[in-house]
């Protein structure tokens, strides 16, 4: 049977039945089988085709739309057995018996046909590839939004961790001073309280004079009695006073501990004064009972005790300016804890202003990264759409074409199945005839066939060898050749790369060079101490994170240890001195002048500097940057050891 390729074997053709022969050497095989073309592998199996379109290979094409066929494939088999047979009458007329022989025309519709069903597959397999790439692309994109959403989480938690401990070591400080207010207090206290009992040991004292033979007078000893009294009265209002106005600045602390304290304090206070009453009055008595029996007072003992209830006049009017003074000093101390908790109020409000805007800002970013994707997918489509079409329009080219050659080939395999059978025939008769002659042929032909092979086999073992030796020597030749091509393709390739490196780092200097002359900031010259000590520590904060990504920075923008002023045109020590112990540095609060030079210290070092900050800076600022930094790292040695010589003196 003739050679045809694996799908126009399907066709529904008329096959001519080959009548076996015993002197067909060749069994029914074709005398010179054609060599076939190797087939595309086809990932997946072809979907059997209906009855009526088997000769199609449209179904082959993923995409590929249905073609009409002609006419005379809708022919019932009768009518296309009665119009072969004719066509083989007409056709066979004067045909060589050699027309068994495959055309190149047959290959080469073959070759095509397969050639276009892997070009479609490979079609198929870029467009899936570009699809995973696009869900790489997202999933990447996603994973870096994620990423930054939990830095900035973290960020605002240590923040917040940050803003308690300060707050928490102010409330203990807080509560440290009230202790120490308490006890100053009663101190104050027990002081009065011995006051009024040397003021009884006194009277104690006149007893024993009056013992002694000393006239005293009842007079005297009612005035002294009446003076005390009247301390007594005054003292207790002085008591009563200061408890209210200490109670009173307690219960305006937020804190509930602290209104405990004071309420734990005042019960305290309570119980101890009337303790003190009640000894007094029981002194009093006793006192009062021995005074009646003694004599008159005399004149000199009543200027004694006048001068001494002077005396003791004075100390209390000492003892209520001083009471005073440490009122004044907590209120003082209390004020300034508003201050700060509202100061710490106001932080944490910018901080939820700041963080709103970072989160409309992502929200934005989001919103156009979601427009850019979508605009992105239906450009895809379009251009997916625009292939498909396209891949179509060819697909339906090529199935047009491939049925008129399929019509064309089906034509000629009737009429070669017709000739081959006539062919069969006439070799039949002369087969008899000459199978005489071949059999002495074949016999003088086979002793001249071995001697022929002995003789070739050594012609070809010597020629084998030649050809090795060529082969090697050719070898060594093309590799010696592709060693030096290779070596001057590297060559090349090296100069031409150095040269790309040098013009784009030409052009990536003179880009940098316009970027920093357009967008050079001015220095912050308007801003307050305050304000510059917060800008001062954002940016040690965005300079300590390697992980934050910033442009170039150039040399104005660098946070130097000194406030802004006009003209300024060098750092000296005495600006630095003053940036570094200003009392509005609240990072510094609680800590010595050695530590917050440390502080500095280790932020200037010139090893820490250049390896975090030196690398961020404009490259046209950079050698004026490491200039100043190495002035003010020698400055802050200095105070450190103006610092340390003043500690140990």
């Amino acid at each position: 049977m003739l050679w045809l390729p694996r799908i126009l074997r399907r066709q529904r053709s008329v096959k001519i039945a080959r009548r076996p022969s015993k002197h067909n050497i060749f069994h029914g095989r074709e005398p010179n089988p054609p060599v076939r073309l190797p087939q595309p592998r086809r990932k997946y199996k072809a979907a059997p085709l209906p009855k009526r379109t088997r000769s199609s290979v449209s179904h082959l094409i993923p995409g590929a739309l249905p073609v009409s066929r002609p006419g005379s494939f809708n022919k019932t088999k009768s009518s296309l057995r009665v119009q072969d047979t004719m066509d083989l009458d007409d056709a066979t007329n004067g045909l060589p018996t050699s027309f068994n022989q495959p055309t190149q025309e047959l290959e080469d519709i073959a070759e095509d046909a397969g050639g276009k069903i892997h070009v479609n597959g490979e079609l198929e397999q870029a467009i899936r590839a570009s699809r995973q790439t696009q869900r790489r692309a997202q999933m990447s994109a996603d994973r870096r939004r994620r990423e930054a959403t939990q830095r900035d989480q973290a960020l605002f938690r240590e923040m917040e961790q940050e803003r308690k401990a300060k707050a928490e070591k102010r409330y203990e400080e807080v509560r440290a001073g009230l202790r120490l207010e308490e006890e100053r207090w009663k101190t104050a206290v027990t002081g009065q309280n011995n006051a009024v009992l040397d003021l009884f040991r006194w009277q104690e004292a006149a007893r024993l004079i009056q013992e002694s033979g000393t006239i005293r007078g009842l007079d005297d000893l009612r005035y002294k009695m009446d003076v005390a009294q009247m301390y007594m009265s005054r003292y207790n209002a002085d008591q009563s006073a200061s408890k209210a106005r200490t109670v009173h600045l307690l219960a305006e602390l937020p804190d509930p501990e602290k209104k405990e304290a004071g309420e734990r304090m005042e019960l305290l206070y309570y119980r101890f004064q009337e303790a003190e009453v009640l000894r007094i009055k029981n002194e009093k008595e006793r006192i009062a009972n021995e005074e009646r029996s003694r004599f008159e007072l005399g004149r000199t003992w009543r200027k004694q005790e006048a001068d001494r209830a002077a005396a003791l006049e004075e100390q209390r009017m000492r003892e209520m300016m001083e009471r005073e003074m440490a009122r004044k000093r907590l209120e003082e101390s209390l004020r300034k804890e508003k201050e700060a908790q509202a100061f710490f109020r106001e932080q944490e409000r910018q901080a939820r202003e700041q963080e709103w805007i970072r989160m409309q800002q992502e929200q934005l970013r989001q919103q156009m990264e979601e427009r850019e994707r979508l605009k992105e997918e239906q450009r895809m489509r379009e251009e997916q759409e625009r292939l498909n079409q396209m891949h179509a329009a060819r697909i339906r080219e090529a199935a047009e074409e491939r049925v008129r050659e399929e019509q064309r080939l089906r034509q000629m395999h009737a009429v070669r199945q017709a000739a081959k059978e006539c062919a069969r025939e006439a070799k039949s008769r002369r087969r008899a005839e000459e199978e005489r002659r071949r059999q002495e042929r074949q016999r003088q032909a086979e002793e001249e066939r071995r001697r022929q092979e002995r003789q070739r086999q050594a012609e070809e073992k010597l020629r084998r060898e030649r050809q090795r030796q060529a082969e090697e020597e050719l070898r060594r030749e093309r590799q010696r050749q592709a060693e030096e091509e290779l070596r001057r393709e590297r060559e090349r390739q090296a100069e031409e790369e150095r040269r790309r490196q040098e013009r784009q780092r030409q052009a990536d200097e003179e880009r940098r060079r316009q970027e920093a002359a357009q967008q050079q900031p001015e220095a912050p010259q308007h801003l307050g101490p305050e304000e510059y000590v917060h800008v001062y520590e954002a940016k040690w904060n965005v300079l300590k994170n390697p992980s934050v990504s910033i442009p170039p920075i150039p040399l104005g923008e660098i946070p130097w240890p000194v406030f802004p002023r006009e003209n300024l045109s060098a750092v000296t020590a005495e600006l630095v001195e003053e940036f570094v112990f200003h009392p509005l540095r609240l990072q510094l609060m609680g800590k010595t002048r050695k530590e917050c030079i440390r502080m500095e210290m280790l932020r200037w070092h010139p090893d820490k500097f250049n390896a975090r900050v030196l690398g961020r800076v404009a490259e046209h600022d950079r050698e004026g940057v490491r200039f100043v930094a190495t002035e003010i790292t020698k400055i802050l040695t200095v105070l450190n050891q103006q610092v340390q010589r003043e500690g140990r003196a």
